[in-house]
């Protein structure tokens, strides 16, 4: 039986890592594996690790950055005896066969607050990994996450591979989101008749722009900015300097907060269209989800999703996150509903086979690219991994 080894420091019951971990886990099951899962936190129900062979780590409360160098040394002792055929850790730890990185702390410091980030905790593991390439190959979640590691951490290109984020394609899909619309709606209070512009994310609220929507918001001429209600998820100790700037700029009345959700899709399912005005992010899984439930995208280059973004909706992805710029774009959204169903249109065709299965096969294929001993696994077919998921 194949070994494997999964190691992530925290399994938060909400994020891209912990989705890309778990959705690995099950699949390597299905495929027969022995599944082993290295973590120090695990905020997720009990279900989704039932079949996978737990090692929790313990946490040594030191100080952030011996914190981070405690859980990968600890790794390195913890799984000695194991003898895994791959390792696979999601930016934990330094020695490794393959290293998903997820985000680009220095790079995402710098774009949000125009200063290097501290050499502290994560971003100095995250230092080390680059520097040191104690891996086979590292997957990026986005060209533009490769680009900056080839660019400015002179990371070998030939060990990246780019890989995007799945989705989980039974919750996210147009005809549900039609089906549904109403319903979400009605349970927002929102008039017939208005168009809701939507900005969904985890958190990190300024690194996702709140700050440049508003700005957009203000710019809006009076008579498109009294057609829309803006739904903002945000964890809501997180808003309340935003929503005392709406009010300031006259704002407030268009926008509706709403916490953040493990059911999310029922979000997208009573927006009009997207907007996420990033000032950086690697890739932006919302972005995904929003156009696989048919929703056209406004957004930026400094978002990797955007690469999702193929045909006329490209002229809606702008070179940066600029409030002066993205306001005419949101205005013309606004004024034509023929206009945002032919994007949604599009929306959905371009991130249609980019489910968790294809995300799946092509980390196996990695996998084989590395290990010879592993060459002589099947092909997993994207088709049947998502029927049997």
């Amino acid at each position: 039986m194949r070994k494997i080894a999964l190691v992530v420091r925290n399994l938060a019951a909400i994020g891209g890592t912990t989705t890309t971990v778990l959705q690995h886990g099950a699949r390597f099951l299905e495929e027969g594996w022995d599944v082993h899962l290295f973590a120090e936190r695990m905020d997720v129900p009990a279900s989704q690790l039932s079949r996978l062979k737990i090692h929790r780590i313990p946490r040594l409360i030191c100080g952030r950055t011996l914190e981070a160098m405690f859980f990968s040394k600890a790794f390195d002792w913890l799984s000695a005896p194991h003898s895994f055929e791959v390792v696979h850790g999601h930016g934990d730890i330094l020695n490794q066969d393959v290293l998903s990185l997820h985000n680009c702390i220095h790079a995402a410091h710098e774009y949000v607050y125009g200063t290097p980030a501290p050499d502290a905790g994560t971003a100095k593991m995250h230092r080390l990994q680059k520097e040191e390439q104690r891996f086979k190959v590292l997957i990026a979640n986005s060209h533009l996450m490769k680009d900056i590691l080839v660019r400015q951490w002179s990371v070998d290109s030939e060990k990246i591979r780019v890989i995007y984020p799945g989705y989980d394609s039974t919750l996210f899909q147009a005809p549900a989101a039609e089906s549904l619309r109403a319903k979400a709606r009605e349970l927002w209070d929102i008039l017939p008749g208005c168009i809701v512009v939507g900005m969904i994310t985890s958190g990190d609220l300024e690194k996702r722009g709140v700050g440049v929507l508003l700005k957009t918001l203000a710019q809006l001429k009076p008579g498109a900015r009294k057609r829309i209600k803006v739904v903002i998820v945000g964890k809501p100790s997180q808003m309340t300097s935003y929503l005392e700037a709406a009010r300031s700029m006259g704002i407030a009345d268009q926008i509706i907060v709403k916490p953040p959700t493990s059911d999310v899709q029922s979000y997208f399912h009573g927006l009009d269209l997207f907007f996420y005005p990033a000032l950086f992010e690697e890739f932006g899984q919302s972005v995904q989800e929003a156009m696989a439930c048919g929703l056209p995208v406004l957004t930026s280059r400094r978002v990797g999703a955007s690469e999702l973004i193929r045909g006329a909706g490209e002229r809606f992805v702008l070179s940066h996150s600029d409030a002066a710029a993205f306001a005419p774009a949101l205005e013309e959204l606004i004024q034509s509903a023929g206009l945002r169903k032919m994007l949604g249109q599009e929306s959905a065709q371009n991130c249609a086979a980019n489910n968790w299965a294809t995300n799946f096969s092509q980390t196996l294929a990695v996998y084989k690219s590395i290990l010879p001993a592993l060459r002589t696994l099947p092909k997993v077919a994207p088709a049947v991994a998502e029927r049997a998921a």
